[in-house]
């Protein structure tokens, strides 16, 4: 179970609530509850929680890191009852910037934000609710890169790290150049959606970038509008090509801080619009694992519409019960 510690230097609040989602009709029928830690830099970082829906002391809580435009909420419609069904307590992060863990007053003119700061937060929230570490890790898109840092600074020793739809660890700028290789038009789209954020005023653009063709026009809308709210404030990727994790990469491309033993989960999406087949292999190869490659689903796999959020959940589900649980000593 996610320890919940409260009193100096970190005060937690829980109450029950519904996720962001629910305005828009967007949650499942399950508990959801909204926590709030107060970090040691003062900031108030808030999260998502459910609990399983039987307790098995082999699977440990999943911690979901969400990517840009994105908040704690992208994770509660579909995957944290999915997998609070198979027995996993569950917990998204509203990152530093968003709607959910504003910046501190004192940084409210700022308009991104650096990843060690993503990172400094996470760890600390990590190491005050979850003081064993017993945890698994679980990126989408530039989350998946917070993820990476915190292994590489040795900060985190999960019991296993999933990264669906990874920014690869050389970051996007070659993929960037393959994009206006491949296809002008879609390098372009690209940039006006993330560069100039056009993807919170668009629901075109928005679709084209995250979602499918088949997504109903009001949950599209429904979506931007908490793109909105959380898309503010951006990464800093100018400062993030300084301290790319590709920079701690051994010529056969793996990583040097590698730990053989760690359960690891690269999957991607033939369909993706943003991330290509050689950003899932480059991360794959920087993990030292074989990517996992999903059909029919577009870049955000948990959203994805209908049935089509199961692929990834499952490929998951799988992952999780071969080579995290199977490993578990039992209680």
């Amino acid at each position: 179970m996610l320890g919940l510690v409260v009193g100096p230097p970190v005060q937690l609040r829980l109450a029950a609530v519904k996720s962001v989602a629910a305005a828009d009709k967007m949650t499942a029928d399950v508990s959801t509850s909204k926590g709030e830690a107060v970090l040691s830099t003062g900031v108030v970082m808030s999260y998502l929680r459910t609990e399983p829906a039987v307790r098995d002391p082999r699977k440990p809580p999943l911690v979901f890191v969400h990517g840009s435009f994105h908040g704690a909420w992208c994770w509660a419609e579909h995957w944290m009852p999915y997998f609070s069904q198979l027995g996993y307590e569950c917990i998204a992060i509203n990152l530093r910037g968003t709607s959910g863990t504003p910046v501190p007053a004192s940084e409210e003119e700022i308009r991104s934000i650096k990843i060690e700061r993503h990172v400094e937060d996470v760890a600390d929230l990590l190491r005050k609710t979850v003081p064993d570490g017993n945890v698994v890790l679980i990126g989408h898109s530039f989350g998946s890169m917070t993820i990476l840092k915190l292994l590489e600074q040795g900060l985190v020793s999960p019991k296993g790290v999933a990264l669906a739809c990874s920014v690869p660890p050389s970051g996007n700028g070659p993929m960037t150049v393959r994009f206006i290789l491949r296809s002008v038009v879609d390098a372009v789209q690209i940039v006006r959606g993330f560069v100039f954020k056009q993807a919170m005023t668009s629901c075109a653009l928005a679709r084209q970038l995250f979602f499918d063709s088949d997504m109903p026009e009001e949950k599209v809308e429904a979506y931007r509008k908490l793109f909105c709210l959380d898309g503010q404030i951006g990464l800093d990727v100018r400062s993030l090509s300084g301290s790319l994790p590709s920079r701690q990469a051994l010529p056969s491309g793996r990583a040097s801080w590698l730990d053989e033993s760690l359960p690891r989960l690269v999957m991607g999406t033939r369909q993706d619009y943003i991330v290509d087949g050689q950003g899932v292999e480059e991360t794959a190869r920087f993990l030292g694992t074989d990517a996992v490659m999903l059909d029919g689903v577009p870049h955000d796999v948990m959203l994805a519409s209908g049935d089509r959020w199961r692929a990834g959940a499952e490929a998951i589900a799988e992952w999780l019960e071969g080579k995290v649980v199977a490993r578990a000593p039992d209680r």
